[in-house]
C-alpha cells in the first residue's frame, strides 16, 4: 500500500493522490525494479504501458533502491524539460539567457527539494504527487517572475545599440563593489554574496573573475583574461560589467535603508 501524503490544506484535510496514481503504484509495487525502469521511458502517455510522473515521483522518494531511484529520477528530468521553455528562441538560432534560467532555476529547486526529503520528509513534495505538471507550472511561473524582474532592474541601462548610457558610466565609474573598507564589514560581505548570486550567470562571471583580478583584455597573449575565458568581446564584457556594477550599487543600497 503506497505511503499517504503529509501535506494538509489550510482546512486541516490531508493531500491525496489521484485514484489513478494509486492504482498505478499498487500495480508497480508487484513487479520487480528492472521492469519499473522499463516501463519509466515509455512515451507518451498514449502507449500502453506509460508510468504517471506522480508514480515515477513516489518511488523517487520512496525507493530504497539507488540504483532505481536514479534511473527513474533520470526519466523525470527528462519529461520536465518537455514542459520548460526551450535555450533557444522561436527563431531557432539565437540562444535565450532568460529561458535558460528559468529552466535551470525550475530543475535546481527540484532537485533541492528532492535532497531536502531524502534527508527529512518535506511535505513541499506532496503537491507534485498530487499534480505533478500543475506544480512545474506553478514553479515555472514563479521562476518567470523572479529572473523577469531581475532583468527588470538592468532596464535604463542602455541605449539603442546595447551600450551603456553615458550617465550610468560616469556614475558608477569610481565604484568598487569589493572595496575593502566595506568588505571588512560582516553584513556587506553578506549582502554583497546575494546580490551577486541575483545577477544573471554571465554577470556573475564576470563580476566574480574581475574580483580575483583577472583583467578584461592583456596585451600578453598568454595570460588570461575575462574576454578569453568567456568567448566575448571586451566591449560586451565591460558593457556587462558596468550593468552588473549598477545593479549591486542599487541593490546594496536598498539593503543599507531596511
Amino acid at each position: 500500500m503506497a505511503r499517504p501524503l503529509r501535506k494538509a490544506s489550510r482546512e486541516g484535510v490531508l493531500y491525496t493522490r489521484r485514484s489513478i496514481v494509486e492504482c498505478e503504484i499498487n500495480e508497480l509495487e508487484k513487479i520487480n525494479d528492472e521492469e519499473i525502469v522499463a516501463r519509466s521511458v515509455i512515451w507518451p502517455n498514449s502507449i500502453a504501458g506509460f508510468i504517471s510522473s506522480e508514480t515515477l515521483l513516489y518511488f523517487i522518494r520512496n525507493t530504497n533502491n539507488s540504483w532505481l531511484r536514479e534511473k527513474l529520477l533520470t526519466t523525470l528530468l527528462e519529461r520536465m524539460h518537455r514542459h520548460l521553455p526551450k535555450s533557444h528562441s522561436l527563431g531557432g538560432t539565437s540562444p535565450s539567457l532568460i529561458n535558460m534560467e528559468i529552466r535551470d532555476k525550475v530543475l535546481d529547486d527540484f532537485i533541492d527539494l528532492l535532497l531536502a526529503d531524502q534527508a527529512n520528509y518535506d511535505d513541499r513534495l506532496d503537491y507534485f504527487e498530487v499534480n505533478f505538471n500543475a506544480a512545474l507550472a506553478n514553479d515555472r511561473s514563479d521562476a518567470k517572475n523572479k529572473i523577469q524582474n531581475k532583468y527588470n532592474l538592468t532596464q535604463g541601462l542602455y541605449g539603442e545599440d546595447d551600450d551603456i548610457l553615458p550617465e550610468v558610466e560616469n556614475a558608477i565609474e569610481a565604484y568598487d563593489p569589493f572595496d575593502v573598507n566595506e568588505l571588512d564589514k560582516e553584513y556587506y560581505r553578506r549582502n554583497l554574496h546575494e546580490s551577486i548570486n541575483g545577477l544573471s550567470p554571465l554577470q556573475q562571471q564576470i563580476v566574480l573573475m574581475w574580483c580575483h583580478d583577472i583583467p578584461i583584455t592583456s596585451k600578453d597573449p598568454n595570460e588570461m583574461t575575462i574576454s578569453k575565458a568567456l568567448n566575448k568581446s571586451d566591449k560586451t564584457i565591460r558593457n556587462h560589467r558596468d550593468s552588473a556594477f549598477a545593479t549591486l550599487r542599487k541593490r546594496l543600497e536598498d539593503k543599507e535603508k531596511l
